[in-house]
């Protein structure tokens, strides 16, 4: 597969290793500035340039968020394969595009660490299982983006309630569970699922400490995805179960690359919608 990315970050520049880490060449960039971009191949002026060449056969969008959703669009229209950072602005589906199931395959939103080893041995762990209660914890104590923090860590948190749960309803909102630094953007709701299991979930950026985990608390036991923050990047839903975050990377790129159908627009416009009513009611 050939790539072309508009961005070329710190973000960028991983998912990039990881694309050529899976056998994928990246063909050209185009960004902000006229600026090189050593790894990224030659430069476009523009998306316009990119969109139509042959030579491209995906893009990648890491761009400020107004950018990616706008590059995303065009690419659906364009008919051009594409992996969309997130967040993703939609909250519904583009009406113009009719075959929602072929954009499972061509549109992806990089919610990566849904395809972990780990977490996908815990789902299999918990299938046929009564969960009483989910726990999700997806805080950062930095750096502060040109967004909201709840717009950067709450897709991956959302993704994984949607993913073990399905669709949940909001049925409360209250203040961050977690001590929060002085500069605080964070949030904390408990939802409940069509099979009434309550799942608390909290967001955002100005932790005293960075939590990524997904606890599962079933009658018999208890299940966690833990992601601890630098160090070893382990996680694991049991001891003896582990993958590193790459691993969990390079999983979500072969996918992408061999064109398997993805949930991972459906849960971002599902949380998006979510996301954007919370930061409308905390303004």
């Amino acid at each position: 597969m050939r790539l072309g990315f508009v961005g070329t970050g710190q973000w960028a520049t991983k998912l990039a290793a990881a694309f050529r880490e899976c056998g994928a060449e990246i063909r050209g960039y185009t960004r902000l500035g006229s600026a090189d971009a050593p790894g990224f191949g030659a430069l476009y002026h523009s998306l316009d340039e990119m969109l139509p060449d042959p030579q491209i056969d995906a893009i990648v969008a890491c761009a400020p968020p107004d950018i990616t959703t706008e590059v995303a669009l065009e690419c659906a229209k364009a008919g051009k394969r594409c992996v969309a950072t997130k967040p993703l602005m939609w909250t519904e589906m583009p009406l113009r595009f009719s075959s929602y199931e072929r954009l499972t395959t061509c549109l992806y939103v990089d919610l990566w660490r849904l395809y972990s080893p780990a977490w996908l041995a815990m789902k299999e762990e918990l299938r046929g299982k009564k969960i009483d209660e989910v726990h999700i914890g997806f805080c950062g104590n930095g750096p502060h983006r040109s967004f909201p923090g709840v717009l950067d860590y709450g897709p991956h948190a959302l993704a994984f309630m949607y993913d073990l749960l399905g669709e949940c309803e909001l049925k409360l909102r209250f203040p961050p569970a977690w001590p929060m630094a002085e500069r605080g953007d964070m949030w904390t709701g408990a939802f409940k699922s069509k099979d009434e299991v309550r799942a608390f979930v909290t967001i955002g950026n100005g932790a005293a400490e960075p939590h990524r985990f997904v606890k599962v608390l079933t009658p018999s036991r208890e299940y966690t995805f833990d992601e601890p923050d630098g160090g070893s990047e382990i996680d694991s839903y049991d001891r003896n179960l582990s993958a590193t975050k790459a691993l969990a990377l390079r999983r979500f790129c072969r996918a992408f690359m061999a064109g398997e159908p993805s949930r991972t627009l459906e849960y971002s416009i599902c949380a998006q919608r979510l996301l954007e009513r919370i930061i409308g009611e905390n303004k």
